[in-house]
């Protein structure tokens, strides 16, 4: 029995992962230029969309306040 053929497409969630050419029609999701399979006829793994930065906030990007720049005392 033949594999079905396999499309990459992207979730509302912004990832991208492979499903039956079957499967997409039926929920209406239209295919990406990227292959659903690998080169060895693998399906290809999910890739999650993740936060830029690891939605960490630095020190460095925490903002000021004015009041914290009015304190400054200048001698």
């Amino acid at each position: 029995m033949p594999l079905p053929d396999y499309v990459r497409v992207r979730l509302d969630n912004g990832s991208h992962v492979s499903v039956s050419r079957a499967r997409a029609d039926q929920l209406g999701l239209k295919p990406l230029k990227q292959p659903g399979l690998n080169r060895d006829g693998t399906i290809r793994p999910a890739k999650h969309r993740t936060a830029l930065g690891g939605g960490r906030v630095s020190a460095t990007n925490t903002p000021t306040t004015e009041a914290d720049a009015s304190e400054s005392k200048e001698d």
